[in-house]
């Protein structure tokens, strides 16, 4: 569990909660400069960043999100169907 991940699953205060969004922002720009954009270990992070931008009402961010981690899932369905 992250830092950002207790102050989602633990706050209701606004402040926490940008604190949050701000943590799994830099936690992804750190994994993607690490995995590349659309790696399969981005998921996790992907899915509570999206959880946290749902909360807070950020659903255009969140649906670009989640058209991210719709991407890479299929990208690794395809991937283990031709294996």
């Amino acid at each position: 569990m992250t830092l950002a991940d207790v102050y989602q699953e633990d706050s209701i205060d606004a402040k926490q909660l940008a604190e949050a969004e701000a943590l799994y922002a830099r936690a992804l720009d750190i994994q993607q400069e690490k995995l590349g954009h659309d790696h399969a270990e981005l998921l996790p992070t992907l899915t509570s960043y999206v959880s946290l931008l749902r909360k807070v009402r950020k659903d255009s961010k969140a649906a670009e999100m989640q058209s991210r981690i719709d991407r890479i899932q299929a990208k690794l369905h395809e991937q283990h169907l031709a294996n």
